[in-house]
């Protein structure tokens, strides 16, 4: 037989944007967002590093090798959405209504850029109100300020459809304030998404990475998170309704857990369109980890012309080994992640420049977790800009720090010992209870000795002092490995 090695075995990227070249071909939908998004579901969350980018760079592949699918990924650094999120809350500006033109701005250029519906006495309006508007419709080309204080938007050229919408033709209804122009330009657009032609095709707006440059210590960001949340509400459950169309909003669950009780009907909305990518299971068969990574290493086997015969198509197995330590490969390695298909990307990302024998050795695992460790310190670190700053992050780690040289003689540590170490970093009780609800700090239960990590089962809030407390085994690597 063969004597195989790693060399030129690339599994794949962390990132899904820089994979988006391959995506059709390695994106599979394990988490079930295709299935959830078709029965009402809006609301994608996951952990940083779940795959919820990983669906919108599909979607957007698929898009172009199909003519029934459209989509658009809004951004951070969109334009439009940089502009609403950058706008004092005591401007005086209805937020929601501002949400609503990213959305219908966003439509509008799909349905044009499509070339479907040109002939629809709606949808083929919108054509030429994208070019009487040409400035307008460049995102880059105009102020939103600018746009709302001056007025309205000139709707002339859909002076015939909102005549037939609204059996009226006075002058107002095309130049009226920006608040009434968005109602009517809405109503144009809702109607060409109802023609015959064009209520079967998918045109999908997305909302991603909506975290960056997000504070959960903020208000007026928590705010206009949920004016956004409830405003993609509106259109999925009543203006797309009867239309293949979608808006979806792609949320990290850490900030997405925050925002119950900002308004009064979030919980309601998050309970009811929430879709959560949960990759935790406590089982390797079926597990759809598992099914995720033996697919890229089939697909790099194929792509190097590696042939394997095996009965049950397990290339975990065949790569790593079926045991580590008297347990599974499979466990040995994921309990020291967060379970989430980046971990496992970042873990091997490497192997391919490298010559590791087939299995791959204990040393050699245990040297790429190393090397994951380091990588994924600083990915939790960006995770938790959105809670502290950079100096607070800082002291932060410093305390974890010491925590580790505390706990390295013994498992963990009593929660009056953690609760000084705290003190001594002018740390609150609620920083600690932060920390735990990361999966940084673990609990441990003195009397059950089980584990609470917040991805497997909930995390105790009550009797604090009823528990020992340890830290996550990729925070015991990278600190290890700093010594």
């Amino acid at each position: 037989m063969a004597k195989h090695t790693t060399r030129n075995l690339f599994l794949g990227l962390p990132e899904a944007e820089a994979e988006a070249q391959n995506m059709l071909n390695l994106y599979q939908d394990y988490m079930g967002i295709e299935t959830a998004l078709s029965h009402g579901k809006f609301i994608v969350t996951g952990r940083k590093g779940s795959g919820k980018s990983a669906y919108a760079v599909w979607l957007n592949e698929e898009a172009k090798t199909s003519q029934e699918i459209w989509c658009k990924i809004v951004k951070h650094n969109d334009r439009l959405l940089e502009q609403v999120f950058r706008i004092p809350d005591a401007a005086g500006f209805d937020m929601v209504v501002l949400f609503e033109w990213i959305i219908i701005y966003h439509l509008i250029i799909l349905i044009t850029d499509s070339g479907e519906g040109k002939y629809g006495e709606y949808a083929s309006k919108l054509y030429d109100f994208r070019k009487d508007n040409a400035k307008l419709m460049n995102e880059g080309m105009y102020d939103l300020k600018e746009l709302v204080n001056k007025g309205g938007i000139d709707l002339t050229s859909l002076r015939i459809p909102l005549l037939k919408i609204y059996g009226t033709s006075e002058k107002k209804l095309y130049k009226a304030d920006f608040l009434s122009t968005i109602h009517y330009l809405k109503a144009v657009l809702i109607e060409a998404l109802k023609q015959e032609n064009l209520k079967h095709l998918k045109y999908y707006v997305i909302f991603d990475d909506l975290d960056v440059k997000f504070k959960l210590t903020s208000e007026t960001d928590k705010v206009k998170l949920v004016d956004l949340i409830r405003t993609v509400r509106d259109y999925n459950t009543s203006h797309l309704l009867g239309t293949a169309s979608r808006v979806v909003l792609l949320l990290r669950d850490d900030i997405s857990a925050k925002l119950s009780g900002v308004e009064c009907d979030t919980n309601k909305i998050l309970e009811s369109y929430e879709h959560h990518i949960d990759w935790y299971t406590h089982y390797d068969d079926g597990n759809h980890l598992r099914q995720f990574i033996n697919r890229r290493i089939e697909l790099a086997l194929e792509k190097n012309s590696i042939s394997v015969n095996l009965k049950d198509k397990d290339y975990w197995n065949w790569l790593v080994g079926s045991e580590i330590d008297y347990k599974s490969s499979f466990k040995y390695i994921l309990d020291n992640t967060y379970y989430l298909p980046r971990d496992i990307l970042t873990i091997f990302k490497e192997i391919g420049a490298r010559s590791y024998s087939i299995p791959i050795s204990r040393d050699k695992i245990d040297f790429l977790l190393e090397e994951y460790a380091k990588s994924k310190f600083y990915e939790i670190r960006n995770e938790l800009v959105v809670v502290w700053n950079e100096q607070k992050i800082d002291t932060i780690f410093e305390m974890l720090g010491d925590m580790f040289d505390l706990i390295c003689d013994r498992n963990d540590i009593s929660y009056e010992d953690l609760s000084k170490l705290a003190e001594d970093y002018k740390l609150m009780e609620n920083d600690l209870d932060i920390l735990v609800e990361y999966s940084l700090i673990i609990p441990r239960d003195i009397h059950t000795n089980k584990l609470f990590i917040k991805y497997r089962e909930k995390v105790p809030t009550r009797k604090k002092t009823r528990y020992f407390y340890g830290l996550h085994k990729v925070l015991m690597l990278y600190f290890n490995a700093m010594q």
